[in-house]
């Protein structure tokens, strides 16, 4: 009966254990999905900046051709 005390308190130690290592991976993954989604803005805004200044650019050209 202790042997089954003994082997049960380590088996909750192990589980213990693991799900913190689980706990810390979720944790990387989800530090890593957010500097993702942060370069993906970052990114997307550089290209909306970017169609805005060709726009505006356009726009510029055209108002020298009518003068």
């Amino acid at each position: 009966k202790k042997d089954m005390e003994n082997h049960l308190e380590k088996l909750n130690a192990e589980e213990k254990v693991l799900q913190a290592k689980i706990s810390e991976k979720q944790a990387l993954i989800k530090e890593a999905e957010d500097k993702e989604r942060i370069k993906r803005r970052e990114e997307d805004e550089e290209v909306i900046r970017a169609r805005g200044l060709k726009r505006a650019e356009e726009d510029i050209k055209s108002e020298w051709v009518k003068y």
